[in-house]
């Protein structure tokens, strides 16, 4: 994952560097000269969904094939172009107000992304998608979870940052452990478990692929925060 270094509390969508389809890219780039931002995105989300239901499609029917008769498939430009069309998308509606549509979209596409992921770990990742990137599974779950966090809906946000963290993303990792140590997600209470917080944010410090700066320091002042309560339990601990 990359960050801006912008304030947690802030929504910031984690993009991953993809090209998009010429084709697709012209009917797109047409509808935004024309000033038609939300069928810009609508567009893309249709695309996005349209290629998810292509890989299952083709990931199902391979499964079924007799094994002398299995392929060798190159699927990962179809899902490197699935993830470019749906990122945009839920960040557009999300940027203009509109939360409870980009949890809509996550609510629709994150279970998709998450049975071609499974589906061509069944078939084997090296004849299928070699290129095949876990930690851009990690980044949706986590713009979920940002989505859910800023809804206050605590349990949602932290169980998405949890599968985020799992797939190997710095930004999930350090929210999750926030999420623990104080107990609240947004306006909501949350679940609190200091030694899962803890576990998290050391995580976050030695991860593959760290958080921004402005994230570790946050880790930091989290885990000074936590010294504080092993000295005295009731001291109050200030969210940055």
């Amino acid at each position: 994952g990359s960050s801006t270094g912008k304030p947690a509390r802030q929504l910031t969508f984690l993009h991953p560097k993809f090209d998009v389809p010429d084709k697709i890219e012209r009917a797109r780039s047409k509808e935004l000269r024309r000033g038609n931002k939300r069928l810009f995105y609508a567009i893309s989300m249709r695309f996005a969904l349209s290629y998810l239901n292509s890989l299952i499609g083709i990931l199902v029917a391979e499964a079924d094939a007799p094994q002398e008769a299995r392929e060798v498939l190159h699927l990962g430009s179809t899902l490197t172009s699935a993830h470019n069309c749906f990122d945009p998308a839920a960040a557009y509606a999300y940027s203009h107000g509109d939360e409870e549509l980009a949890e809509r979209f996550f609510a629709v596409a994150l279970p998709m992304f998450q049975e071609v992921y499974d589906r061509i770990q069944a078939a084997g990742i090296a004849r299928v998608c070699p290129d095949l990137d876990w930690l851009t599974l990690g980044t949706q779950y986590t713009n979920c979870g940002l989505v859910k966090r800023n809804l206050s809906e605590s349990e949602e946000a932290l169980a998405m940052f949890e599968k985020g963290a799992a797939y190997g993303n710095g930004d999930a990792m350090v929210e999750a452990g926030l999420i623990l140590l104080h107990g609240s997600c947004g306006t909501s209470k949350a679940r609190q478990d200091l030694p899962l917080s803890k576990k998290y944010l050391k995580m976050a410090l030695t991860c593959e692929h760290p958080a921004c700066d402005y994230r570790l320091m946050q880790v930091r002042e989290a885990l000074a925060g936590h010294q504080q309560l092993e000295r005295d339990p009731n001291a109050l601990i200030v969210r940055l």
